[in-house]
């Protein structure tokens, strides 16, 4: 199956669970993550839309916890990260999703929650299609680690040479 298939495939198979999997599966996730959150203080993490493992509580941790939160922009020249202290810093772009109002970018991030569609035992991912975290991780060293649902393992996950693999990929029931 091609990536594009794949891709397909796993957003069917998110959209297929209900909002209480979603919940459940987010918070199980979580209870893992904070166990690397509380290593680092320096945090670059998506926030989630429809459908992705939950990461506003995540992040509304971090704030409590004076963790500093660097979230993704997307420009022209690729993505950056923005610092930023509380969700109201942030606004919906043109296409619906929810980036910081701040074009500034940041550097230092220690420990990077890649969103990710679909993943296999190596500890690659399957994205969205625009490369913007393969591009920006390779360019930046710290922490990877996913966050994805246990349903979205696809052992026929194509690899490239593009690819950046993660350090660590987390679900519901365990760590990869």
């Amino acid at each position: 199956m091609d990536k594009s298939s794949l891709r397909i495939k796993h957003l069917n198979l998110r959209k297929s669970l209900s909002a209480e999997d979603h919940q459940g599966f987010s918070a199980l996730i979580f209870k893992q993550l904070i166990k690397d959150i509380e290593l680092y203080d320096h945090i670059g993490i998506y926030i989630s839309m429809a459908h992705e493992v939950d990461t506003r509580s995540i992040m509304e941790w971090c704030f409590r916890n004076h963790k500093k939160v660097y979230v993704p922009k997307i420009l022209k020249s690729g993505m950056i990260f923005v610092h930023i202290q509380d969700l109201s810093e942030c606004k919906m772009n043109h296409i619906g999703i929810l980036e910081p109002i701040s074009n500034e970018a940041s550097e230092g991030i220690e420990l990077m929650i890649v969103p990710l569609l679909a993943f296999n035992a190596r500890r690659h991912r399957l994205g969205y299609g625009k490369a913007y975290y393969d591009r920006y991780l390779r360019a930046h060293d710290c922490m990877k680690v996913g966050i994805c649902y246990d349903a979205n393992f696809e052992p026929e996950l194509i690899e490239s040479d593009t690819d950046i693999k993660l350090d660590k990929i987390i679900t519901e029931k365990g760590m990869i």
